[in-house]
């Protein structure tokens, strides 16, 4: 055998895999490389401590294509812009749940969401809300946002409510605006809302075979559209979680996130735009199924 033949080497057996068919980790300045693309392209950012995740989800791809590399897939992706949206729904976090972070949303229910109301209502205007979910993931934290103002606004049937979901993910907007969730994302729900299921509420068997309902008679999950960034002027509440917000009142790429402790809330006097590849959705009001 040559020397530095790598073709002749016998791989070596560990458990039923071969050495030769791990994967090679990427180095730190391919990883470096691979987060400033990502970061360009989708807005996401990965730092060096998230390196791992980023290099797991992008050798699902690679293996799911048949390539043999990450460089051979990034030729791939020059090629075929539509893999994007398979990588962004790999990027992405996708498991949320109804009522997540209840500390935020205690203090949204009994003070801020009063505070936006109460400034509304001086202002002399219409009675109008509009919220935003930026990185709604499958909509749950959207339709919580909905089911809190109709419990705190004062008389919410005389309130124009706007509810903005937005993600990277088509296919996390897509189960979204379907509003259909299986019994296990529906634990967090309280029980009054649990109570909807017999007033109203549809089910709906999934793929798997488990049940899943949507409550259709409730503003809060009627079904989500699409809107241009342009509709988000006038946002009274934004959720921040490790949020990457563009420059105000121009579509721009997103500057390196800015870390909180834990999820705070913020209104805005304007809302800030979603990025250039986000894919908005937005609840209609007057639309019913």
């Amino acid at each position: 055998m040559r020397q530095g033949d790598e073709s002749a080497l016998p791989a070596v057996g560990i458990g039923s895999r071969q050495v030769s068919d791990l994967p090679l980790p990427l180095t730190a300045a391919e990883a470096d490389d691979w987060a400033t693309l990502i970061a360009g392209e989708l807005g996401l950012f990965f730092p060096v401590s998230r390196r791992g995740f980023l290099d797991g989800r992008l050798w699902s791809r690679v293996r799911a294509l048949g390539l043999a590399s990450p460089a051979l897939y990034r030729a791939y992706l020059a090629t075929h812009p539509d893999e994007w949206e398979a990588l962004t729904d790999a990027l992405v976090v996708s498991e949320s749940r109804f009522f997540r972070e209840e500390t935020a949303f205690r203090a949204l229910r009994e003070a801020i969401l009063p505070e936006c109301v109460k400034r509304r209502d001086s202002g002399g205007g219409r009675r109008e809300l509009a919220f935003w979910s930026a990185g709604c993931s499958t909509g749950e934290e959207a339709y919580t946002l909905a089911m809190i103002a109709l419990e705190t606004v004062p008389m919410p049937t005389i309130w124009e409510l706007h509810i903005l979901g937005s993600d990277l993910s088509a296919r996390n907007i897509a189960h979204a605006r379907e509003g259909i969730y299986d019994t296990r994302r529906l634990e967090g729900l309280p029980p009054k809302w649990r109570a909807l299921r017999r007033r109203g509420c549809r089910r709906a068997a999934g793929a798997d075979g488990r049940g899943g309902a949507a409550a259709d008679d409730l503003p809060a999950t009627q079904p989500l559209r699409r809107a241009l960034a342009d509709r988000l002027a006038g946002c009274d509440l934004l959720p921040e979680r490790d949020l990457l917000l563009p420059a105000r009142g121009a579509v721009a790429r997103p500057q390196p996130p800015v870390r909180h402790p834990a999820p705070r809330w913020s209104a805005p006097d304007r809302g800030d735009r979603v990025p250039d590849r986000a894919d908005p959705c937005r609840r209609d009001p007057g639309a019913r199924r």
